[in-house]
């Protein structure tokens, strides 16, 4: 059995033995549509499809020119996004080795900074411990502070006159 087509009539026709008229829908047969195609009561589908076609494929054309422009202008934004994402990632890549060469420049400071201070206390320490050992040197004995104060009228007083005083308790 031969598969049967929709038709929409254009024009009253006898179809099967019975008057269809103008927009009604039969089902019938490739020949019975070449037919009623032929008498005008139909629209021949393959002049109708050879149309379609035609401006299917002027359609598709314009429709893929027109994605193919777009797609050239994407892929140009792309790029030029591209491009400036890859400036600012090498401005950032630069600041970062900057910040980088700084921060080691500051630790190297400050190493030479806490080398120069160790060897300041170590200094001071030494200088504490060679002040401590004249101070114990110098220090006088009690005997000789006493002997000191009992010289030192004799030693003022012979500065005065340029002579000795008389010893204490002799006749002079």
């Amino acid at each position: 059995m031969e598969d049967l087509i929709e038709v929409t009539l254009i024009a009253p026709a006898k179809v099967d033995g019975s008057r269809k008229p103008v927009g009604a829908k039969v089902h019938v047969t490739k020949e019975v549509r070449d037919q009623l195609a032929d008498s005008g009561a139909a629209v021949k589908l393959a002049d109708v499809e050879d149309e379609l076609e035609v401006e299917i494929t002027e359609f598709e054309m314009a429709v893929k020119e027109k994605a193919e422009e777009l797609v050239v202008v994407a892929v140009e934004d792309l790029v030029e996004e591209t491009r400036k994402a890859e400036a600012r990632a090498k401005a950032a890549t630069e600041r970062a080795d900057r910040l980088e060469a700084e921060r080691a420049e500051v630790e190297m400071g400050r190493d030479i900074m806490a080398g120069r201070a160790e060897q300041a206390e170590a200094k001071v320490a030494e200088l504490e411990d060679q002040i401590a050992a004249l101070t114990a040197e110098q220090k006088p004995s009690p005997a000789s502070v006493d002997a000191d104060k009992k010289s030192a009228p004799t030693k003022a007083a012979e500065k005065e006159t340029g002579r000795k005083p008389a010893a204490k308790g002799k006749a002079t």
